[in-house]
């Protein structure tokens, strides 16, 4: 890729992001006590891919759950939360006890395809924001707007739509794929939202977009 090329990157920074109790095969005994005692050789997640890398909270949660709990975490990088869907869709009978990382985005599609059992949610004074997302099933963990990643020496942040249409470089941003990625989703809800005409904003950002890439991991790379 030519050095000069100014890349700016979606931040996987989403709205919301909620974690599944998910019980695809068998089950998990949860005792409600002072200390959980979890009793299963190891519990199988899948999640997201910067969740695990050398940048993510995964390896620190997991020698810290691992402490109080007679279990070991397995993590399985499945890409993204829509590529964790689809693998258990393809695969219904392999067992998943935890998918982590899911976006409000797609709930939805998670309750249709997956069996998940309800969740006795922690006795928590929720943000507002977050409030309207506390289900059954699911338990909000993050939250935090948007945002990029941009070079300084490169580029000028733009401070709304209008600007970023007209001053943004083409070829210069690189996105998530909406359809495999929870930020690439984010990021096309994001433009729903705010603008009047959405199928004119796609227009206006699709030459600004040098990429479309699987996953945030993926487009960071990029960038």
């Amino acid at each position: 890729m030519n050095k000069s090329t100014k890349i700016i990157f979606s931040l996987s920074a989403l709205t919301i992001i909620v974690f599944a109790i998910a019980m695809v095969k068998s089950f998990i005994n949860l005792k409600s006590s002072r200390e959980t005692r979890v009793k299963a050789a190891n519990v199988i997640v899948y999640t997201h891919s910067s969740f695990m890398d050398a940048y993510g909270s995964g390896a620190e949660l997991k020698a810290e759950f691992e402490k109080s709990c007679d279990c070991t975490i397995e993590y399985v990088d499945v890409g993204g939360a829509a590529s964790a869907i689809e693998r258990i869709k393809l695969d219904p009978e392999r067992r998943v006890d935890v998918i982590l990382g899911l976006d409000h985005l797609l709930l939805g599609r998670a309750a249709q395809h997956i069996k998940v059992q309800e969740i006795v949610p922690p006795d928590i004074n929720w943000v507002k924001a977050i409030r309207p997302y506390v289900y059954s099933r699911f338990m909000p963990y993050d939250w935090s707007p948007m945002g990029f990643i941009y070079r300084k020496s490169e580029t000028q942040p733009a401070k709304n739509w209008k600007e970023a249409f007209q001053s943004l470089p083409k070829n210069s941003m690189s996105v998530q794929d909406p359809s495999m990625s929870a930020p690439g989703l984010e990021f096309l809800y994001w433009l729903y939202a705010t603008q009047e005409d959405f199928a004119a904003a796609l227009k206006k950002v699709s030459p600004i977009i040098h990429t479309y890439s699987p996953s945030w991991s993926a487009s960071y790379g990029l960038f």
